[in-house]
């Protein structure tokens, strides 16, 4: 897995690396009218124009994004997790990421006293 730093070029928006469909997909879907431009670098200066205006890069480039930070966002998560000996012992437990979650310790002969049934029953499910 790759730090999101590293995908700066694969995610920054540069509209003469689409194509001429992506291009149309883009004015479209932000209302542009595009019935008479033809050439390319006319898509281009159009779609330049509206991430000036929005700054909202086309869908297909945003879904990249967010799945590159989603999946460092989780590896930050188990990291902070493992390395912090009483997140790990709550993930140990409960194997929840990151979630403080109240641990009641074992009574005198060993029982616990679980109190919510529901609780019970999802830690038992784990």
């Amino acid at each position: 897995m790759k730090h999101p730093d590293r995908f700066v070029s694969e995610l920054t928006f540069v509209p003469s690396n689409l194509t001429i469909q992506q291009l149309k997909e883009y004015a479209s879907s932000n209302s542009v009218g595009i019935a008479t431009l033809t050439e390319k670098s006319e898509l281009v200066s159009v779609a330049s124009d509206i991430y000036k205006r929005t700054g909202n890069p086309p869908s297909f480039l945003q879904s990249k994004i967010d799945a590159v930070n989603d999946s460092f966002s989780r590896v930050t998560l188990a990291y902070e997790t493992l390395g912090d000996p009483s997140k790990r012992r709550m993930y140990d437990l409960t194997g929840e990421w990151g979630e403080e979650v109240e641990f009641v310790p074992l009574r005198e002969g060993g029982r616990a006293d679980m109190g919510d049934r529901e609780e019970a029953e999802r830690v038992r499910e784990r």
